[in-house]
């Protein structure tokens, strides 16, 4: 920016932010450029260069040509008071210039504050539509593609929600960020950091609670479970689960919860309990509301999901007289998530379901076949394992080093793609969402 004296702030600027409900980082993210730029500009510090003006423009939702005619407007000369030779001179001119400058920054804070604090219904459903956008993407997308989009739309939201004021719109806000929260839990749970993935869910059962919606509620608690589980606190991940299934939701998180509950309850060779939690799971499939009415993505629990989970709940149980229904499951996962609509089609339960199939044809003594499946698995690109996907396949290089297998050269090999399979990726490339 070209030199000009500070103390001209040009406030039709933060106006034009304000319609468009960003903050000056959100209008700096929308246009491209850095936060400071927009300072610059909404406070009159020099003019923006050539090549920045279609970036701010799109910053402020206008065109070229409107933001070069507001800006040559409001630094014409024609706008400025002309003398009246009764001004003050020198430094006492520079105190009046400061304190005019201030009571107009405090005004027009507290004006913004004031429309602020009244977010319009086009603003609301258009978050909301955000929200539900990103959760449906989670599926199918590696999840370094939605990070920010995941993080800037929570931030949107929780900006509305300290300046709403609107009763009437508030437990739908609540509701909105519920789920951005909820989709960071999964961000962090993917990355295998328990302790982030738990702040991120405890906010999001906060919102949820705030709405007073019980499917909210029972898709965080599923949330939590899950994390609990991956984390290794089974007893945890039961109680959660059980405390979800209390909010009685219609759609497919009534089938979700029990499913967490009998994988779980499988972790700790409860078989009572997890045949019982598999049945109530069938159960609750048949009376749930049809998945066309669910938000979809990643706040669905479909039928593959199901399957995937019940296949994890049987074998570990290791229990000899389950390992059939173990592999029936498993191969009813891959074939429901292999025929689905390539956007309902999950990377990552695909994955799991494979790799409890290979654990599967080991303890059945198939190695052959668990070759042939194992191979899919290792040539699953790398941004595609999460960390329980990892978790999963050491667990398996655990089970071919077993005496079992250990002089077995199949077993050897397999031993040594896993090991690289495993290998620490780059973070800037981890995925979808744990499973």
């Amino acid at each position: 920016m070209t030199k000009r004296r500070r103390g001209k702030p040009r406030p039709i600027f933060v106006a034009l932010r304000d319609r468009e409900g960003l903050s000056q980082a959100g209008a700096a993210a929308r246009g491209n450029v850095s936060a400071a730029t927009i300072y610059r500009l909404e406070n009159g510090i020099g003019r923006p260069q050539n090549e920045d003006r279609p970036k701010l423009a799109k910053a402020y939702g206008i065109g070229l040509a409107e933001f070069s005619r507001i800006l040559d407007a409001t630094d014409s000369p024609a706008n400025e008071a002309p003398p009246t030779g009764d001004e003050p001179t020198g430094g006492e001119t520079d105190t009046v210039d400061r304190e005019l400058t201030e009571d107009m920054r405090t005004a027009g804070a507290f004006a913004r504050r004031i429309t602020l604090s009244f977010a319009n219904d086009l603003a609301l459903d258009e978050l909301e539509r955000a929200v539900i956008d990103l959760g449906r993407s989670y599926v199918p997308r590696p999840v370094a593609e939605l990070t920010a989009e995941i993080r800037d739309v929570r931030t949107q939201t929780f900006e509305l929600v300290e300046r709403n004021r609107h009763p009437n719109q508030m437990r739908q806000l609540y509701l909105i960020a519920c789920r951005p929260c909820g989709l960071q839990a999964h961000v962090a749970l993917d990355f295998g950091n328990f302790l982030a993935a738990e702040a991120q869910a405890r906010t999001a059962w906060l919102f949820a609670d705030l709405a007073g919606h019980d499917g909210a509620r029972g898709w965080i608690r599923a949330m939590q479970s899950l994390i609990a589980y991956w984390d290794g606190r089974f007893s945890e991940a039961v109680t959660l689960a059980q405390d979800g299934q209390r909010y009685g939701s219609s759609d497919s998180t009534a089938v979700r919860l029990p499913s967490l509950e009998a994988r779980a309850r499988a972790a700790m060779g409860d078989q009572r309990g997890t045949l019982a939690a598999l049945t109530r799971a069938d159960d609750a499939r048949a009376k749930t509301v049809a998945e066309r009415s669910e938000l979809g993505g990643v706040y669905t629990f479909p039928e593959g999901k199901q399957a995937a989970y019940a296949g994890t709940a049987r074998l570990a149980l290791g229990d000899p007289t389950q390992l059939p229904h173990a592999v029936a499951e498993s191969r009813r996962a891959i074939e429901l998530y292999e025929h689905a609509p390539e956007k309902e089609r999950s990377p990552g339960d695909l994955l799991a379901a494979r790799l409890d199939l290979v654990t599967a044809y080991l303890d059945g003594g198939a190695l052959d076949a668990a070759e042939v499946e194992l191979e899919t698995v290792l040539s699953t690109p790398s941004e595609r394992r999460t960390a329980s996907i990892l978790k999963r396949a050491r667990r398996l290089s655990g089970a071919l080093a077993s005496p079992r297998y250990r002089a077995a050269p199949l077993a050897l090999a397999a031993r040594e793609r896993l090991e690289l399979f495993c290998a620490p990726p780059t973070l800037s490339v981890l995925p979808i969402s744990s499973r």
